[in-house]
């Protein structure tokens, strides 16, 4: 099974304030019994570092950077053709809260035929991304 991790739940796994934090270490655990791949995008990386930084401390961002960098989650690099594939995709949704980023990840699910996306945002069910919950 192949598993896209989503921004939200790498601040809900870090932040133990988190309205989200129980719910995402309960999926963590059952999706880790089913030995995944598991892959995120560069720009999601990015983003959930900055509002960890935010939303705990600076420190709390640097070392979830470094456990990205242990290699147990395949980040994809979002290069040009990603982005402006993504791009395209975001100026194609009509919800106001769906993200760039978000878009991008979108087209990261499709194209590398990945299962679920580990979220809890109910925008990537409305594009026929599976969220695994």
């Amino acid at each position: 099974m192949r598993v896209f991790i989503d921004a939200n739940v790498f601040v809900a796994l870090v932040n133990a304030k988190d309205s989200t934090h129980n719910r995402a270490l309960e999926l963590m655990g059952k999706l880790q019994k089913e030995n995944p791949q598991f892959f995120t995008s560069s720009d999601v990386v990015k983003e959930a570092a900055t509002i960890i930084s935010q939303k705990t401390d600076h420190a709390s961002a640097v070392k979830f950077l470094n456990e990205m960098d242990m290699g147990d989650i395949n980040v994809i690099f979002v290069d040009s053709e990603l982005n402006g594939a993504g791009l395209a995709e975001f100026k194609l949704q009509t919800s106001k809260n769906i993200s760039c980023v978000d878009a991008v990840s979108f087209v990261i699910v499709k194209k590398y035929n990945i299962d679920f996306a580990f979220t809890f945002d109910a925008d990537f069910r409305k594009t026929g991304v599976k969220i695994y919950n």
